[in-house]
């Protein structure tokens, strides 16, 4: 999985969230709606290996790591947005 955007030049791609072609994926101040999180969240944790263990469960830090990700997807889109 990869995501990124492209600010200032610098790319970033988002090729596995946004659906549509690159162009709409690209265009700037897009809502970053709850499904677009709902599905980054969903790729990020099937994408974890995490283990059993005394500290948590597998589905425990799946479940972390979405929330973590939609997080951090929130605030970097704010942040290029310039809404935060």
């Amino acid at each position: 999985m990869r995501v990124s955007l492209t600010v200032n030049g610098e790319q970033r791609t988002a090729d596995d969230v946004w659906p549509g072609t690159r162009a709409n994926r690209a265009s700037a101040g897009g809502p970053l709606t709850d499904d677009v999180l709902d599905r980054f969240g969903t790729l990020v944790a099937a994408a974890a290996g995490p283990i059993d263990d005394v500290r948590g469960s597998a589905a425990y830090r799946r479940h972390a790591l979405a929330v973590l990700a939609c997080h951090t997807l929130t605030c970097a889109w704010q942040e290029y947005t310039g809404s935060r």
